[in-house]
């Protein structure tokens, strides 16, 4: 894109602008900040109006100009910068900067972390909530003609984890910001395919092992090792952000969001933590509904369909108690509804690993999904490798029975 004005390019090809900021900066050449805010230059001229296209659905008021620094202080030197952030040069282990279209400049800088537990944790996830930048969406054009309700699942992320490719063939090696990006692309190819149906609510479960440990003890729940990438506490600030950009994202496709927080084996504690967090962050939305409760199972009913969550840990041992959990749990729920599923991720420690199951119920039909996440060393060692990553992506109409299943693997 060397030899174009990334400028004129999106003018002349506006299809671009739905992409990500992340890959449309790789289409272009140039960093995703400077993408996100050329996306909304072009789409503000081609409105012909000043007005931002996202939409923020934190229920906090900005300027499009005032997303990341305060207004008054657009052209602070790098020096200034990290001392408005109090932010000590020496303790700065690298550093990113860029300009944005207007020429105001940027920075992203990583602190080192030291042998008596590392940066002030609770100001560095302060800055990293203050710093967020509402993810632009371009929404589907179409008129709603039916009620829809679309599902997204991405189980089992472990995003944290490591794995090396001198011990299991095939793996990338990615860094966790690379996972992270990865992850994002892939969810952006699902947001992208439910919103050709215009759905007007859509469930996202969070959590469900999402993390590999539950705590900065490399462990999990029960005391288990891991080897994980960073800091869990690194990990779990790049957890929050990359939720709240998927949040944002689908409340731009669909006038309702359901979030549903799902504790896994792993990573309960976490999760809780991140569901409080996004019931802080979308208090004053309309746009977006959180269900934080720690019960392990839960359930959701639009017109004739019923719905079921949970992690999947626990699932494996109770196929044929599953329909009797949800008629017991969620009786009301079960009397209105006609047609049930149930979602939960899949099994690590099992011979089910990574493969998609589903099963027939009495009144239910129940899947299996597969995970999002690479093989590591453990799982190249038992044999559980070469199965596809996938995040899965459902559309149903709520007064018919008929939906619409969509994978997106890698």
């Amino acid at each position: 894109m060397s030899d174009r004005n990334p400028k004129a390019f999106l003018h002349a090809h506006t299809g671009y602008l739905k992409w990500g900021s992340r890959k449309l900066g790789r289409k272009l050449g140039i960093p995703a900040e400077e993408a996100l805010e050329l996306q909304r230059l072009v789409k503000d001229e081609l409105k012909g109006s000043n007005d931002s296209t996202s939409v923020n659905t934190s229920g906090y008021e900005y300027a499009p100009d005032e997303i990341d620094l305060d207004p008054n202080n657009n052209n602070l030197t790098y020096e200034e910068f990290l001392s408005s952030r109090g932010i000590d040069k020496k303790d700065v282990v690298s550093v990113k900067h860029w300009q944005t279209m207007k020429g105001f400049p940027r920075y992203s800088v990583v602190q080192r972390t030291d042998l008596t537990g590392g940066i002030d944790i609770e100001q560095s996830f302060i800055n990293h909530l203050r710093e967020y930048v509402v993810p632009a969406v371009v929404p589907p054009g179409p008129e709603k003609t039916t009620d829809r309700v679309g599902i997204i699942n991405l189980f089992d992320a472990h995003i944290d984890k490591i794995a090396i490719p001198a011990e299991v063939y095939g793996t990338k090696g990615l860094t966790l910001q690379e996972s992270f990006d990865l992850l994002e692309e892939k969810f952006d190819e699902a947001l992208e395919a439910i919103a050709h149906y215009n759905p007007k609510k859509v469930y996202f479960p969070i959590g469900s092992d999402f993390w590999t440990t539950n705590g900065p003890n490399q462990g999990t729940r029960r005391g288990t090792p891991q080897r994980t990438q960073g800091a869990h506490e690194e990990a779990f600030e790049m957890g929050v952000n990359f939720y709240r950009r998927c949040v944002d994202k689908l409340a731009q496709i669909t006038d309702k969001v359901i979030l549903i927080s799902l504790k896994g084996n792993h990573d309960e504690d976490p999760v809780f933590y991140l569901g409080l967090l996004m019931k802080v962050v979308y208090e004053n939305s309309d746009r977006v509904e959180v269900h934080s409760t720690r019960h392990q199972r839960k359930y959701f009913q639009d017109g004739i369909w019923g719905f079921g969550f949970g992690h999947g840990d626990k699932a494996k041992r109770k196929l044929d108690r599953l329909p009797l959990f949800f008629a017991q749990e969620a009786p009301q729920l079960w009397a209105a509804s006609q047609m049930r599923e149930m979602f939960f991720g899949d099994l690590h420690h099992t011979k089910e690993y990574k493969f998609q199951r589903a099963r027939d119920g009495v009144g239910v039909y129940v899947y299996f999904l597969r995970s999002t996440n690479e093989a590591d060393l453990w799982h190249s060692d038992e044999g559980w490798i070469g199965i596809p990553k996938s995040i899965y992506a459902f559309i149903y109409d709520v007064n018919e029975g008929r939906k619409k299943n969509i994978t997106i693997s890698w």
